[in-house]
């Protein structure tokens, strides 16, 4: 159980507590306030269908605002990463460079609980982790999870993992 999972931590390492109580108690099962919250899903698309051109999804830090520009810029049936995202429900978003380094952080010491729970592992070897971050016209950044690092060459049209993000 997460209790003895914990117990393996120096106290005080972790900035940040991922639950998912069966409680349902308020807000559509949301009981928490003020945070983000990392899909235990994941999808595997590519970036976008589409080359040679710029979306303007170039924050590093605001997901949510790059996938607010891909939608309001009329291209989102050309973006099966972030139609995935989007596809969870209001409020879910593909996460920007950074925020992938966040997630990082907190999710990896704890990932093996994840994988025991039955639920895809955050680190990977054959894949990445799209971020919403567009590098350029060719290509855009995706974050490997399996090493730590911002990998800046992906195509665009590759396959890579896909994690959504939730603010509330």
């Amino acid at each position: 159980n997460i209790d003895k999972a914990l117990k393996n931590f120096k106290e005080k390492s972790f900035d940040m507590i991922f639950a998912d109580p069966p409680y349902f108690l308020s807000n559509n099962g949301i009981t928490c306030s003020g945070g983000k919250m990392v899909s235990v899903k994941r999808g595997l698309s590519s970036w976008s269908s589409k080359t040679g051109y710029e979306t303007g999804a170039t924050d590093l830090y605001d997901g949510y605002a790059n996938t607010k520009s891909i939608i309001n810029g009329g291209h989102i049936d050309f973006h099966p990463a972030f139609q995935w995202c989007i596809s969870l429900g209001e409020g879910w978003y593909l996460p920007a460079c950074n925020e992938l380094v966040a997630i990082y952080k907190v999710v990896g010491p704890i990932d093996k609980t994840f994988s025991e729970k039955g639920y895809p592992s955050f680190n990977t070897i054959d894949y990445c982790y799209w971020s919403s971050t567009e590098s350029s016209t060719e290509e855009d950044r995706a974050y490997a999870f399996r090493n730590g690092t911002i990998q800046q060459r992906w195509t665009k049209t590759s396959t890579e993992y896909v994690r959504a993000v939730y603010c509330f």
